[in-house]
């Protein structure tokens, strides 16, 4: 899979002059394959991430970001975030930010194969801790899993 888009959210109200993001990800091969959309169960993987802010608040934004992966087994009994706690990276002034979220156990297979929905999240914690009206995701779509 290549980088894909996704949607980013920002305080109601604010013009795209003050503030503004996007986010992409991507899902690949921990081991170097080529980019992944069957992978082999138990294998790990990789989504890495960029976003950005724009606007002439952003640099004046501070808190935390939380990252993680929504995945969802279809018709299985695999949901769940991961990972369990999300990945955190602190709002550093910069406009631009990129991170990676690896799956080092990677995912479970039924007997014919398994199909999971995958998805990245982006999520805002003011300099408080307390969430904020900010954040994004990237629905990376469907990924086969075989045994």
């Amino acid at each position: 899979m290549a980088f894909t888009s996704g949607s980013f959210q920002i305080p109601f109200g604010l013009s795209p002059a003050l503030l503004s993001g996007k986010i992409q990800a991507e899902l690949v091969d921990v081991g170097g394959g080529p980019p992944a959309d069957v992978l082999k169960a138990g294998d790990p993987f990789q989504v890495n991430l960029t976003w950005e802010l724009t606007g002439s608040l952003a640099p004046m934004i501070g808190g935390t970001w939380q990252l993680r992966l929504l995945i969802d087994e279809i018709g299985g009994p695999h949901d769940a975030p991961f990972p369990a706690a999300p990945q955190t990276k602190p709002l550093t002034g910069l406009n631009a930010y990129n991170d990676a979220i690896v799956v080092t156990t990677g995912l479970p297979a039924g007997a014919g194969g398994s199909s999971y929905a995958i998805v990245a999240s982006l999520s805002y914690l003011n300099v408080a801790g307390t969430p904020g009206a900010m954040g994004g995701f990237v629905d990376l779509g469907l990924v086969s899993v075989i045994a």
